[in-house]
């Protein structure tokens, strides 16, 4: 079984782009996603492994767009992985990223 994550990005104008990616494995039961991610519900792709979708959009304002996307569902799947990085090490990076623990 894998990890299907659907996921967005909302620049200030609050405009937005969609994504989603199938990683290996599971994330472990006991793993409280909304203690390993900002906010409980953001992360930064490019510290995690997976692909930002900012691109889609306008040009990057620093001064006003964050790197943070949205976590919107994460569901187990039998689809086959689109990025090479596994769950578990998905949550790791994302825990560690912002200082949420090691």
């Amino acid at each position: 079984m894998n990890t299907r994550i659907e996921y967005l990005y909302r620049d200030a104008g609050n405009f937005k782009v969609y994504g989603e990616a199938v990683l290996s494995g599971e994330i472990p039961d006991d793993l409280d996603l909304s203690e390993v991610l900002i906010d409980g519900y953001a992360f930064v792709p490019e510290d995690t492994g997976l692909p930002p979708l900012r691109e889609g959009l306008g040009p990057y304002v620093p001064d006003l767009d964050l790197d943070w996307h949205e976590v919107l569902l994460v569901e187990r799947t039998e689809a086959a992985p689109t990025v090479s990085i596994c769950a578990s090490d998905w949550a790791h990076r994302a825990r560690t990223s912002h200082g949420n623990g090691s």
